[in-house]
Parts: C-alpha cells; structure tokens; sequence
C-alpha cells in the first residue's frame, strides 16, 4: 500500500508551484518546522538530513522521534556545529543547503518513503536587523525577521512565542496569518498549539 501521509514545510510560497523556494536565514543554526498530517500508517520515526549546496556531501543528520507529535508541528533544531571539535559554524554565511525530511515507511523499499526537501541559504545578520530586534518588544521580532525577509527565524521566533504565551491574541492572530501565507489556513486545527 501507499503511505498517506502530509509533510507540510513551512516555507514561502512561490508563484511557482513546483520550484523549491529559497528560504533565507541568519543562524548557523537554524530550527524548522514542518506539519505532519495524520496517516493511514504508524508513524514513529523521521530522518532529518542537511546537505550541503551541491548535494554531494552530508553536514548533518538526525533521526527524529514523532511518538505523540502527530498529527502536528515537528520542529528540528540544529546544533550549533557540526562537529565537537569544530569552529566551523554548522550552516555557513552566503551557502545554499539543501534539508530533506523523511518519514520510515517501508524498510524494504525506500522509495516509498514519505519525503520533502527545501532549501535554505545562511545571510549576514545585518547591523540594522541586529538594532531593530534590540529596540523592538519581544512579541514584535518575528515582524521584524518578516519586514527583512529572513523567513526561517519569522516561523521559529513566532512558534517560540506561541508556545511560552499560549492564550496571547496577537501572537494568535499572526501564527493564523502565517499559515494562511504558507496555504496552511485549511488545516483548520487546534493542533495550532501542538508542538
């Protein structure tokens, strides 16, 4: 049988269906979110890869528990470096990666297996960024990451703040518009809370 199952990235939306958007960041390392639908199978277990802009080399991998996560938001943080012993700053400024997210369907056939990638670019953390984040009420930054077009740390800041001010109108009101734009709005769950 096939998996039914949704892997929904939150990623902006392009006027292209198809193309993979870029989305931008400013940490070495970053944390994403991706909404996991109910499925017609047990879903246990996910395997988070980042690799690098040519596809030729692993950076990091992990395999993530989803016991008790779905239906709902499964967030992936990544580490600070890749390695210990390492200066070397996980995602690098000015690099593209590209991050795949597999569900463990069928151990026989791989093939199967539930998957969604996206691509993700590390920018320079402007001073002007870095000045209005510290002049700007906490509750605003995810704003303030959107007006600079740094996507990756508008979802987590604001999902970061959904979770330790749950009953918060506003920080409601922007998450809704958040999925709206990522064309989540139709999922119409509570699961809004479940991460």
């Amino acid at each position: 049988g096939k998996a039914q199952v949704n892997l929904i990235p939150l990623l902006p939306q392009l006027p292209t269906p198809n193309e993979i958007p870029v989305e931008l960041t400013v940490e070495a390392n970053p944390t994403f979110l991706i909404y996991v639908s109910e499925s017609n199978f047990p879903v246990k277990e996910a395997q988070f890869t980042l690799l690098n802009g040519k596809g030729d080399k692993v950076i990091y991998e992990k395999a993530i528990s989803l016991q008790d996560k779905v239906p709902g938001f499964v967030r992936i943080s990544l580490p600070e470096t890749p390695q210990i012993d390492s200066e070397q700053d996980l995602l690098e400024v000015e690099q593209t990666y590209n991050w795949y997210f597999t569900i463990s369907y069928d151990p026989s056939d791989r093939s199967l297996d539930p998957t969604i990638q996206g691509v993700v670019k590390r920018v320079a953390k402007e001073e002007s960024l870095v000045q209005e984040l510290a002049k700007t009420p906490e509750i605003n930054h995810p704003k303030v990451y959107a007006d600079y077009g740094i996507w990756t740390e508008t979802v987590s800041s604001l999902a970061q703040l959904r979770e330790r001010y749950p009953d918060n109108p506003q920080l409601e009101a922007d998450w809704i518009d958040l999925l709206e734009s990522v064309g989540l709005d139709n999922l119409g769950f509570n699961a809004l809370d479940k991460f």
